[in-house]
């Protein structure tokens, strides 16, 4: 398939929405299926086998866990901020595939579209993960 008079492969902007739209539904399919109590995690926290303590991530596989089963209040007690960190995802990969409809149908100029895209990522970002740093 031709667009703008190249294959569409060869456009960066589309290539990484496409890629986040389609690993995106991996990190709901892990919680999905790992348990979200016991600490059965088939992937350790690389920080608490390193240094021996929690880290400030530690908790969030057990949230979202939670959060896939709509277990909302257990998941917020496991890790408050989880359900923002979940609602990140689930937004981006949304957004994911709305902008890469919108670049190949051409329904706004590409440099509107990148700069829109980048602010509301950026803000969903900064409300998101933050919380994680303070």
């Amino acid at each position: 398939m031709k667009f703008r008079n190249e294959p569409l492969g060869r456009h960066p902007y589309l290539i990484v929405c496409m890629a986040f739209a389609l690993l995106l539904p991996g990190v709901f399919i892990y919680a999905a299926l790992v348990p979200p109590v016991g600490g059965k995690h088939p992937l350790p926290c690389s920080h608490v086998l390193l240094v021996g303590e929690s880290c400030a991530s530690c908790g969030l596989s057990g949230s979202f866990s939670f959060l896939m089963r709509g277990q909302v209040k257990a998941a917020l007690r496991v890790y408050p901020p989880g359900l923002a960190v979940f609602l990140f995802f689930g937004i981006q990969f949304f957004m994911r595939l709305a902008a890469g409809l919108a670049y190949i149908k051409q329904w706004l100029p590409p440099a509107v579209l990148l700069w829109s895209d980048v602010g509301i990522s950026l803000c969903l970002f900064l409300w998101a993960f933050v919380p994680l740093l303070l």
